[in-house]
Order: C-alpha cells, then sequence, then structure tokens
C-alpha cells in the first residue's frame, strides 16, 4: 500500500512542471447543521482544477465528506484523484489518472487506483455533452481493521451527462461501473446526480444526490451502499 501511495505522489510530482497555463477552478462547500430532538452537523467540500490545451488537458480533483451525529461520527470520507486527457484522432481520447480514496465508515484506510484507457466524446453546441470511457485499472486497498493490502484488476466503465437547461441552470450525471476481472462477485457502482443553479456570477447554488454500492464490502456487517444529498454553495472560475 505504501509503495502504491509513493507512486501516486510521484507521478504528481513529474506531471507539474509539464502543466500548460490555460486553466479553470471549480470550488464548492456545504455545510448543514440540526439542532433540537437531533443534534448534527453535516460538512461537504469540493475542488476541481483543469489545465488545457490544445493537445492535452490535466485535472486534478477532489472531494471530502463529515458528518457527525449526536454521540459519534457517521461520515468520514474523501478522494483525490490526478487525471489526463489527450486526442487521439476523431472524438477519441486516451486517459489515464491516479486516486486516492477513503471511508472510515466503510473500513477502508485508504485506496489507490491507477488506470489507462479511452474516451468518446459528443458535444452540441456546448449546450449538451455526454461522454463514454472503458479503463483497465490496477487497485490497491488497505483497511482499518485488516492487515493484508486486497490488490484488484478492475475494468472502469464510465458515463458522463452534462446538459445547459437554460443560462441559469445546468444538470450532470456520472455513473461509474468497476468489476473486477477475476471474480464476478466484485463489483462497485458510483452514481452522482446534480443540479445547479446561477446565483450571480461566479456563484452558483449546487444540488446533488451520490450513491455508492460495493457489492463486496470489506466487512459482513458493513451495508452495500450508501447514499448521501447534499446542498453546497459553488464558484465556478
Amino acid at each position: 500500500m505504501k509503495g502504491a501511495t509513493v507512486r501516486l505522489l510521484i507521478l504528481f510530482l513529474f506531471l507539474c512542471p509539464l502543466l500548460p497555463q490555460d486553466n479553470t477552478f471549480d470550488f464548492s462547500a456545504g455545510l448543514s447543521l440540526s439542532r433540537g430532538n437531533s443534534n448534527s452537523t453535516r460538512f461537504y467540500g469540493k475542488g476541481i482544477i483543469k489545465f488545457v490545451r490544445k493537445d492535452a488537458g490535466f485535472i486534478i480533483s477532489s472531494n471530502y465528506i463529515y458528518g457527525r451525529g449526536e454521540r459519534e461520527v457517521d461520515t468520514n470520507q474523501g478522494k483525490l484523484t490526478f487525471s489526463t486527457e489527450k486526442p487521439v484522432f476523431g472524438r477519441w481520447k486516451l486517459i489515464s489518472s491516479a486516486s486516492y480514496f477513503f471511508d472510515k465508515m466503510a473500513d477502508i484506510q485508504g485506496r489507490v487506483d491507477f488506470s489507462l484507457g479511452l474516451n468518446y466524446s459528443m458535444e452540441k453546441k456546448s449546450v449538451k455533452k455526454v461522454s463514454f470511457s472503458a479503463s483497465y485499472s490496477e487497485e490497491y486497498e488497505a483497511y482499518f481493521t485488516k492487515t493484508s493490502v486486497k490488490k484488484t484488476r478492475r475494468l472502469a466503465l464510465a458515463m458522463n451527462l452534462r446538459r445547459k437547461m437554460d443560462s441559469g441552470a445546468q444538470f450532470s450525471l456520472a455513473a461509474l461501473y468497476t468489476p473486477s476481472l477475476i471474480d464476478p462477485g466484485d463489483y462497485r457502482f458510483e452514481g452522482e446526480a446534480s443540479m445547479k443553479f446561477l446565483m450571480k456570477k461566479p456563484l452558483w447554488l449546487n444540488f446533488s444526490l451520490t450513491e455508492r454500492y460495493n457489492n463486496q464490502p470489506p466487512l459482513v456487517t458493513l451495508k452495500k451502499n450508501d447514499i448521501i444529498l447534499i446542498t453546497s454553495l459553488e464558484i465556478t472560475l
């Protein structure tokens, strides 16, 4: 697991000097509090930085969710991803990524993933964009309650949709299916649907629903799915 994390950091340090100058920034954060019959606190933060030039693109994305009820922490998860894309011909792109994910409630101390694949994108007048991708990935997963590290070879199938409803509203949908190439029963599904509304440039109000499904969770006592509803403010530069 330590070796996989080192590879992730080396990849980031190697790519930093190659970053192009054109870039976009998206940051969002949300906080919810409830007091009375039930006391709870929820925090959500997300950031995406995209560097683009004619022949390549580099994206850094991260998100973190923390929730605490009246007696204990019930949500504590985050993800950091470095990804690249390079046009090869027509609408096809060569894509690669390296990511780190943790989820304390799901007993995942760290999941490091490296992937390489192809992406096909269709865009209509900058109003609607649909993309599909297929990648081969190698995954290393460590746990809080186990000393062993699980190594898996997976297929990653992803679909992304972004549609502008009008000048002040935008809908997006993302889905990711990652089955093991060896064990048919070892597969995961991640989905996120979001709707955001422009308040005043560059500020948006974002509503999103995310679900993570793991058919083989690390512990038999854990539920297979995790659903989170988020309301946040987003700044796009």
